[in-house]
């Protein structure tokens, strides 16, 4: 049972990286000096309802796609003992969401007065809507200050669900929607 469980997180967390309608929001603290970070390292998040703490393997996969990004970005990832210029928290979570889709139809009546005597014809316009319910899964990219501990930047991706059929696809898209996501840092800083 725990076992279809965490399949189904991980096929939910999942469609974060796979289909088309990214939305990426970012935060950050205008007063941290980011051109004072140049290294980097992973800690764990004590986040309720972490689908990445459920399913190691996504997380790996997701920590891969990180230190691609930010190496990519000139960071380095820090494998000594000395501390880092910044840790890198990581949470994913998913949320039920109800979309209305509503639109016109167009309909016409006829009809045959008593006795046969008149005849008309009407148009009119009717509505109809249609629901549907999907997941959305959110991931999140949090960036402290390691000689402070606190928040100084934040990333987060939400994407509609998507399952996916070998694990290099699901890796490649993971790829590009993290990339999405760190591509805003570090800040432009514009005051």
């Amino acid at each position: 049972m725990r076992k279809k469980r965490v399949t189904c997180l991980v096929f939910l967390l999942l469609s974060l990286f796979g289909c088309s309608g990214v939305t990426v929001q970012y935060d950050y603290d205008s007063a941290a000096d980011f051109s004072l970070l140049h290294s980097f390292a992973f800690r764990d998040a004590t986040v309720q309802n972490d689908v990445l703490a459920d399913d190691p393997l996504l997380k790996k996969r997701v920590i891969r796609s990180v230190e691609q990004a930010l190496t990519a970005r000139g960071y380095i990832k820090n494998a000594q003992p000395s501390l880092p210029d910044m840790y890198i928290v990581l949470h994913a979570h998913k949320q039920e969401k109800k979309r209305t889709t509503g639109w016109y139809v167009p309909g016409f009546s006829y009809g045959v007065g008593r006795n046969g005597y008149s005849f008309g014809v009407s148009h009119f316009w009717g509505s109809r809507s249609y629901d549907q319910n999907y997941t959305e899964d959110v991931l999140v990219i949090d960036v402290l200050a390691a000689k402070t501990n606190e928040l100084i930047w934040r990333g987060s991706g939400t994407r509609n669900f998507r399952q996916y059929d070998n694990h290099e696809e699901m890796q490649h898209a993971l790829d590009t929607y993290v990339a999405e996501i760190v591509k805003n840092f570090p800040p432009d800083n514009e005051t």
